[in-house]
């Protein structure tokens, strides 16, 4: 179900919730960190993580031998591990957030047995669905997400999908850093510089065009 979907309350019809143009990332961090803990709590990363998300469990060990390694070699960032929630998430920018969603994503699972019979669920669980628990985290984050101010999901691949306003920035952020990396930063007026220069082109090219045109029309 898309946002278009969704029902609307009678505050939004008209304006009056707190955000009528959408969550700020300070909130969808704020909001993405109960959810995470939920799942947490809940298991849902056990199977291949252990406990070594939930310092607070009963150890055990699972599928991936070092998870900080596993997490670095995925997204080559050094200061989101350990998903510390009372010290991390919340300075999150917002491609951190899409790597770490997408990353808790493609290890999430459904534990089948233990659940939440206790406090340590984790610790009771030895089998798991992994489609369902993908499943269930990608429709809890993507009913956050597409509140955002740029609203956006993550499908069953584990792509997130931006709107389309938002490609184009993105696009054009990615542009001005393989610049810098080529040149070395670059000061505002140089883009504008450049962008004027491609206009003074375009207009020569179309006044060209017209000549021809023009010529063309005078000899018949």
């Amino acid at each position: 179900m898309n946002r278009s979907e969704l029902p609307r309350y009678f505050s939004e019809i008209h304006g009056l919730n707190d955000y009528p143009k959408g969550l700020p990332l300070d909130v969808v961090l704020y909001r993405f960190e109960k959810i995470y803990k939920a799942f947490l709590n809940a298991g849902y990363f056990s199977q291949s993580f252990g406990n070594d998300l939930n310092p607070d469990a009963e150890t055990k060990q699972g599928e991936v031998i070092d998870s900080e390694t596993e997490f670095f070699m995925a997204l080559r960032k050094e200061t989101l591990w350990p998903i510390d929630v009372e010290k991390k998430i919340k300075h999150y920018e917002e491609h951190d957030l899409f790597d770490v969603i997408q990353f808790l994503y493609n290890y999430a699972s459904k534990p089948l047995t233990g659940g939440n019979e206790s406090k340590d669920a984790t610790a009771k669980a030895d089998k798991f669905a992994v489609v369902q628990g993908k499943a269930y985290f990608r429709d809890q984050v993507n009913k956050l997400l597409r509140y955002y101010v740029n609203p956006c999901s993550i499908d069953e691949n584990g792509d997130i999908f931006l709107s389309k306003h938002k490609r184009v920035c993105l696009s054009f952020r990615y542009f001005v850093r393989d610049v810098d990396c080529c040149f070395g930063p670059l000061p505002l007026y140089s883009f504008l510089l450049l962008f004027l220069l491609i206009v003074v082109a375009l207009i020569a090219y179309l006044v060209q065009q017209l000549k021809i045109v023009g010529m063309f029309a005078f000899n018949s």
